[in-house]
């Protein structure tokens, strides 16, 4: 073969291999893009609030529109005041509230927590939140993610059996 012939071959090989690159990349970034689509779906249509929790500061980068129902805010307003659900907390659990922020901020969360609110409309409700801590590599919280569920129908019922078993034991 002559050079000429070579660098020609060598081109062509380079040219080759940089649209199978592109290639690649493009299809990469389209199952990228449908990743987050079906995320997207999931949670924006989840009746259950699914959240993304900055730490140590407290504020929200993400949280589902559910917040409407289960929370009685907008998400706008869960953006522009961090300090919202910490008002929301029923008076009854503040001193659990204050408990377990320090601890996340320390690296210690349960598995879920349970406590009682009131929304902005002044309704009591219950709450069940799934937590998944999220450390950087030197193992501090950078974030928490969780899924807060309304349980308020589920504790009325526990009540009214609880109190059905008291009259039944007397």
């Amino acid at each position: 073969l002559f050079f000429g012939e070579i660098i020609e071959i060598v081109g062509k090989k380079m040219l080759l291999s940089s649209v199978l690159n592109i290639t690649d990349q493009r299809l990469a970034e389209n199952a990228y893009r449908e990743s987050e689509e079906r995320f997207r779906r999931l949670a924006e249509n989840a009746p259950d609030v699914i959240y993304r929790m900055k730490l140590p500061e407290g504020i929200y980068e993400y949280a589902s529109p559910s917040v409407n129902t289960v929370l009685g805010c907008t998400q706008q307003q869960l953006y522009d005041n961090p300090k919202l659900v910490a008002q929301l907390i029923h008076p009854e659990w503040m001193d659990y509230f204050v408990r377990q922020w320090n601890n996340l901020l320390q690296g210690i969360v349960p598995p879920f927590y349970e406590y009682m609110i009131i929304t902005p409309a002044g309704e009591e409700k219950w709450m069940h939140q799934r937590n998944m801590l999220i450390t950087d590599t030197d193992g501090r919280p950078v974030a928490l993610e969780g899924i807060v569920t309304d349980i308020t129908e589920r504790k009325k019922i526990e009540e009214e059996i609880r109190l059905k078993n008291l009259i039944l034991a007397t």
